[in-house]
């Protein structure tokens, strides 16, 4: 069955989010209740928040929504935790793991940033209406059996109800398994950045 996450699946969201994201994934850097809170960030906005299980189980969740809805969410989780986070920053900053995953991201941020400030200075504003994916993640155990599928099945569904044109993902560039999963699921490669893949898909309404 797929619903929408609630406060009571987040502990086995971080844990599903712990075993199926590689070790250099930013959030792997932080503790199981930190990753839980990261999720909680989501809950109060409109942000589509897709879980699946059984009998109070949960095997699986995705997480997307409109650019803006989550970065606030993002910005609210590194508010509420800017104590906990630059603890754990700089316990961890010299160690060769989290000079892997954070460091790209540094330099992936930065570029981000001022190619969107070119952009707004140089070109018009497209009309095109589009959200991100930002977490897909399938508990080991059912692993192999589509559910990742069925997830974003029902996450392009809920898309096209509220006449979204285009979904776009970020994918590390190592993680094959993932890169091969949307492009199976019709993705297209949209650019590269230091550390990541960017992918999009559009729908038509």
């Amino acid at each position: 069955m797929i619903r929408h996450a609630n406060h009571k699946d987040l502990k086995a969201i971080a844990k599903i989010h712990k075993e199926s994201y590689p070790e250099d994934h930013f959030l792997n850097e932080l503790s199981l209740d930190l990753i839980a809170n990261y999720y909680g960030s989501f809950l109060k906005y409109r942000a589509i928040f897709l879980v699946c299980g059984t009998g109070g189980r949960i095997y699986g969740f995705l997480l997307g929504g409109e650019g803006g809805i989550l970065n606030k969410a993002r910005n609210d989780f590194i508010k509420q935790n800017k104590c906990r986070l630059t603890l754990y920053v700089i316990a961890r900053f010299f160690s060769m793991k989290f000079m892997r995953g954070f460091l790209p991201r540094i330099v992936d941020l930065a570029q981000n940033r001022l190619r969107k400030q070119l952009d707004k200075r140089d070109l018009p504003r497209s009309r095109v209406s589009c959200h991100g994916l930002i977490s897909i993640a399938v508990a080991n155990e059912m692993k192999g059996k589509d559910l990742g599928k069925v997830l974003l099945d029902k996450f392009e569904d809920e898309l096209r109800k509220l006449g979204v044109e285009k979904c776009v993902v970020s994918v590390r560039k190592n993680n094959f398994r993932a890169i091969k999963f949307y492009r199976k699921s019709g993705f297209c490669l949209q650019k590269e950045t230091a550390a990541d893949i960017r992918m999009y898909k559009t729908f038509s309404l």
